[in-house]
């Protein structure tokens, strides 16, 4: 690592250099970015920053790999109970629309066949308001 602090050294040197020879505010912009680009990739690199990234990187996976053991009979018994819970509420919603349906024929007989729509009035505003 030390031939890439020594260039860098010499690098920096020639920027700072030219840029002092230059005065002109678009070619200061440049070397200036051209010399902060290169002081943080060599500052990254003797930080081994990517080096401390890959090993984060391993922990998070190892820890997301022990978390997902652990939670996996969970998510079993989570999609057991969502299977069970889409069951009862099929079953509910089929069994309100059956009795609904068997009220209204219930309904319609008794006005149309058995009594009156005068006598029946009531209680068809009695049993579908309850």
């Amino acid at each position: 690592r030390w031939y890439r602090l020594c260039s860098l050294k010499i690098l920096c040197r020639y920027f700072i250099n030219s840029m002092f020879k230059l005065k002109s505010s678009k070619s200061w912009c440049y070397w200036r970015s051209i010399l902060s680009k290169c002081i943080f990739q060599d500052l990254a690199g003797s930080l081994e920053v990517v080096e401390n990234k890959i090993a984060i990187q391993e922990n998070l996976r190892n820890k997301l790999d022990s978390l997902q053991t652990e939670f996996s009979p969970l998510e079993e018994k989570r999609l057991t109970l969502l299977s069970k819970s889409q069951f009862r509420t099929n079953a509910v919603v089929w069994g309100g629309l059956f009795t609904m349906g068997f009220q209204f024929g219930f309904l319609a007989r008794l006005v149309w066949w058995d009594y009156s729509w005068d006598i029946m009035e009531p209680v068809t505003y009695f049993v579908t308001y309850g």
